[in-house]
């Protein structure tokens, strides 16, 4: 569904916030802080902000740990609240008008962010972007949002502890962007040992 409005003002493929969303439990890895594993010696964080241009603020929800560049840490509330209330956990510390979403145990999808804003920016009518891998599967921790769409969608859609992130984009306006089979690649996510140990041989 798309309606007319023109993109707000001030957007750009420059103004933008990276909100990671880095709070879960990690049962599958013994409950160990997953932005702290290494990867090929170097934090998940740390490889998931990497690719992200140094001018971009970037807003981690999650325990604080010590990146290699500058960031902001927030907690969401109640604390292992799911995605949707680490999102608003996020809200006041992002100061511009687009924001990019990645989950930390995403190691290489930091290089989609500038995709998902370009393609949210070029889509006048779209309220938010979300990445389709090449199986055809929404990833919906791999997007982007207007902030005031998404300000509105946590409103609106009550207490966000639990609430699932299907929920959110169903009260969106949302262009779908579909990834190449090596951008795809790149949304390989790590919940267990065994993928952890199986990234440690793959190169973007």
């Amino acid at each position: 569904m798309t309606y007319s409005r023109p993109s707000p003002a001030g957007d750009s493929v420059s103004a933008w916030t990276l909100v990671v969303l880095s709070g879960g439990r990690a049962t599958r890895l013994g409950g160990v802080e997953k932005s702290t594993l290494l990867l090929d010696g170097i934090p998940l964080l740390d490889h998931v902000i990497a690719p992200v241009p140094d001018d971009i603020p970037i807003v981690i929800v999650g325990p604080e740990i010590d990146p290699q560049r500058d960031v902001h840490f927030v907690i969401e509330e109640p604390r292992y609240g799911g995605p949707v209330a680490g999102l608003a956990a996020a809200l006041d510390a992002v100061r511009t008008p687009l924001l990019a979403l990645l989950a930390t145990d995403m190691p290489r999808a930091g290089a989609l962010t500038t995709v998902m804003i370009e393609a949210l920016v070029a889509d006048r009518y779209a309220d938010a972007s979300v990445a389709i891998d090449d199986s055809g599967r929404r990833q919906l921790m791999c997007g982007a949002f207007r902030m005031d769409a998404l300000r509105r969608a946590i409103r609106d859609g009550g207490i966000p502890a639990d609430r699932s992130m299907r929920s959110l984009y169903e009260q969106l306006n949302v262009c779908e962007v579909r990834l190449t089979r090596e951008q795809s690649a790149l949304l390989h996510n790590i919940d267990t040992d065994e993928e952890l140990n199986a990234a440690q041989s793959e190169r973007p």
